[in-house]
């Protein structure tokens, strides 16, 4: 058994507390299913005490859907999360720094599939602070103590780093899903993340403190790690869990296609943050 789907079936509840002495965590996210897994295998290994990242902030930007969609998914992760106390939720962002915002629906029209979600969606979106502005604010109070997961395009990170010259300084790490290496003499397309915003991509990579390492998951590295689709749907789908079951109907669309490998990128770079010791890197100069 991988450590991927060990985890994600032992922890199966969530039970928030605040801890002063905890790691202190914002996610950025595009709202999506693989986004959903990710966070939700982030708040339960923190709940469950196997991992000290807390997290204290959820920013949303565009994705492979609209908006509204995208802080609508984060909510309903939330609530299947079932959490005890309400992590802030900020407005998404709604378009690039130039070009404009194409959407696909690779995960559905809605990002989660379209399937209905059935209950009260619990919680609230902040409108009073942007994104950006709450990455800054963020990072200023946790001052060398704040990790950030960015799972979407670049735009909210490029975006705070333009407001404050400081913002990466005072971020402690930066774990990034995008990019690609290894082109083993064929030309690759950029992620979708670095694509969507390749102005905002420029800006995070060229504006990095030496005193904030920063962490790339590249595409690619889905091939590598091999996890078959079959294993996906016939062995982690299979698990009598309401996170398991949530994220079956999420990424019912995406499991459809015919490409043999589980593309879980986004899970996999929150796996790597919260046990790097269970993997290897490669240090290289952006």
């Amino acid at each position: 058994m991988n450590i991927l789907s060990f985890w994600l079936i032992i922890l199966v509840s969530i039970g928030f507390s605040v801890n002063v002495n905890s790691r202190k965590l914002v996610i950025d996210t595009d709202g999506e299913a693989d986004d959903s897994a990710a966070i939700l295998l982030t708040l339960s290994t923190f709940a469950q005490k196997v991992s000290d990242h807390e997290v204290v902030g959820i920013t949303c930007v565009y994705g492979n859907t609209y908006e509204n969609n995208v802080e609508i998914n984060i909510l309903k992760t939330l609530t299947v999360a079932n959490s005890t106390h309400q992590i802030p939720v900020y407005k998404v962002t709604t378009k690039p720094l130039v070009e404009k915002f194409v959407y696909t629906d690779y995960f559905g029209k809605n990002g989660f599939s379209d399937f209905e979600f059935k209950g009260k969606i619990n919680g609230h979106v902040e409108r009073s602070t942007d994104a950006a502005s709450a990455l800054v604010n963020m990072a200023k109070n946790y001052s060398g103590k704040l990790d950030i997961l960015a799972l979407g395009p670049l735009t909210n990170i490029a975006t705070a780093s333009l407001q404050d010259k400081n913002f990466l300084k005072n971020v402690h790490r930066l774990y990034i899903m995008g990019g690609n290496i290894r082109s083993n003499g064929r030309h690759f397309r950029p992620t979708f993340n670095f694509e969507s915003d390749p102005e905002s991509t420029y800006i995070v990579f060229n504006t990095s403190s030496s005193e904030t390492p920063y962490l790339l998951y590249p595409g690619q590295t889905d091939f590598v790690a091999n996890i078959s689709k079959e294993w996906r749907i016939r062995e982690l789908g299979s698990i009598k869990s309401r996170f398991v079951q949530f994220l079956n109907k999420a990424e019912k669309k995406s499991l459809s296609y015919k490409d043999k490998i589980w593309r879980g990128g986004d899970v996999i770079t929150a796996a790597v943050m919260l046990w790097p010791n269970k993997f290897t890197f490669n240090k290289c100069d952006a």
